[in-house]
C-alpha cells in the first residue's frame, strides 16, 4: 500500500479548534451538530417503526476524528457502525 498524506490529514490535529471557530456565530458547540445530524437521522429513518434501528449496519463514509459514532450509539442501539475516512490521520485520532 501507498501511503500519502491527503489534504485533510493536515487539520486532523486542529480539527476541534477550526470548527468550533467556524460555527462561532451560531452561538452552538460543535457537539450540538454532531448529535442534532444522527438524531435528525434517526427520527426521519424509524418515523414508523421505531425497532427497524436495532441490528442494522452503517458507513459513516467521512467520519473524521469519530465524533458522530457516539451519537450513531445512542440513537441506533446494537448497530454495527463501519467508519471511513481519506484521512489515515483523522483515522488514527477517532481510534
Amino acid at each position: 500500500m501507498i501511503k500519502h498524506q491527503t489534504e485533510f490529514d493536515q487539520f486532523a490535529d486542529n480539527y476541534d479548534k477550526l470548527l468550533k471557530k467556524s460555527i462561532t456565530a451560531s452561538g452552538f458547540e460543535p457537539v450540538y451538530f454532531d448529535e442534532h445530524k444522527i438524531k435528525t437521522v434517526y427520527n426521519d429513518y424509524t418515523a414508523d417503526d421505531k425497532t427497524i434501528a436495532h441490528g442494522i449496519q452503517i458507513l459513516n463514509f467521512g467520519c473524521g476524528t469519530g465524533k458522530s459514532e457516539k451519537f450513531i450509539n445512542k440513537y441506533f442501539t446494537d448497530c454495527s457502525i463501519h467508519a471511513v475516512d481519506v484521512s489515515e490521520k483523522s483515522i488514527e485520532i477517532a481510534k
